[in-house]
């Protein structure tokens, strides 16, 4: 009887752990599929960036997918090329709803920014110096490489009476920035764009954007993707003429 019962107890440890074996690779399966259904793979040659609406942070505009064989940008990309009749899909009431058009050889969308150092900045108060006016984030790795690059190459006091460098900051807090700032030390004016709304008269959908208006206010070149030195170089040299 004894052997017996010994069987007994040692069957119905094997059941059990054969019944937790069971639980956990049913769970294993259940989370596979799960994850299949949604999620969307990504191609290891693609990169993905995601810049968030008027509606709010967590409300997508536009998804873009840049293959990196296409990145860094080393050519211009004129503006007309976006759709000059694009308008926002859920805007404030502060936003109008039928967007400007933005057209290279056009005037620059005028616009007014709270500074990271608590002024205010116009882009019309540009009016008389060739501008690059730079959209940025700081979790942007090419953001942070181009602003690097112009602040070594064009440093305030040697380009104070020829040109302009205004870089906007997107959707990002102020403390976040004023920590990017420290990092880097970039010697420009960083504007805040806190809602979007700068960035949705200029269609930016992908960060870093560019844009080179003249010292009348007229956009003459734009770049989507990191530039680099030379190219911004030349671009600000065709509009500093």
């Amino acid at each position: 009887m004894p052997s017996v019962h010994f069987i007994t107890i040692k069957a119905e440890r094997l059941a059990a752990v054969i019944a937790v074996i069971l639980v956990v690779l049913s769970l294993a399966s259940y989370l596979v599929l799960t994850r299949k259904q949604n999620s969307t793979p990504i191609p290891k040659a693609v990169a993905w960036y995601a810049l968030p609406s008027a509606a709010g942070p967590f409300s997508p505009l536009l998804l873009q997918s840049i293959p990196e064989t296409a990145w860094p940008a080393t050519s211009s990309t004129p503006a007309s090329q976006t759709d000059p009749q694009a308008t926002s899909q859920s805007t404030p009431d502060s936003l109008p709803t039928t967007l400007p058009v933005l057209q290279i050889g056009a005037p620059a969308p005028d616009f007014t920014l709270p500074t990271l150092d608590n002024q205010s900045l116009s882009l019309s108060s540009c009016r008389g110096y060739p501008v690059l006016l730079y959209f940025w984030a700081s979790w942007c790795t090419f953001c942070r490489e181009d602003m690097q690059a112009l602040a070594e190459r064009y440093r305030p006091e040697q380009v104070a009476s020829t040109l302009r460098i205004l870089a906007v900051n997107l959707w990002e807090r102020p403390e976040q920035v004023r920590a990017f700032q420290r990092q880097l030390d970039f010697p420009f004016p960083i504007l805040l764009d806190t809602k979007g709304q700068v960035s949705q008269i200029y269609q930016v959908r992908a960060t870093p954007t560019s844009f080179f208006i003249d010292k009348d206010g007229i956009l003459r070149a734009q770049l989507v993707g990191r530039a680099g030195p030379e190219v911004f170089a030349a671009n600000l040299a065709a509009i500093m003429e």
